[in-house]
């Protein structure tokens, strides 16, 4: 690989190093332009009825609405596990886009009815 194509995947050419102010404040900069841009992305799919209903049906696959027990060890660590990513999406919710959250929530309340 050419030395612009390293830079362009974001290969360093040096390790970093924790005790350098430079390059803990620009990996702050670079985390919280990731997490703004992450946020953006979870907006933009809870801002749209089609994002909402995709998004609930995700989480339903997550088992984040039922619960995990199945009465066998494997299974339902296994169940548990799929049920973490799903709190972790409605963590990622929460932070981005709440009132959204609320209105899928209802959205489906209704459907269910």
């Amino acid at each position: 690989m050419t030395e612009e194509a390293d830079k362009k995947q974001g290969v360093e050419d040096a390790a970093f190093n924790a005790s350098d102010p430079e390059q803990v404040a620009a990996k702050r900069r670079s985390a919280g332009k990731r997490r703004k841009a992450n946020e953006s992305v979870v907006y933009t799919i809870m801002s749209t009825q089609t994002g909402r209903d995709w998004m609930h049906d995700l989480l339903g696959s997550c088992h984040c609405f039922s619960t995990s027990f199945t009465g066998e060890a494997l299974s339902m660590a296994f169940k548990e596990g799929e049920r973490n990513i799903g709190n972790m999406l409605i963590s990622d919710i929460m932070k981005a886009a709440p009132k959204e959250f609320i209105l899928m929530l209802e959205e489906h309340s209704k459907n269910a009815k």
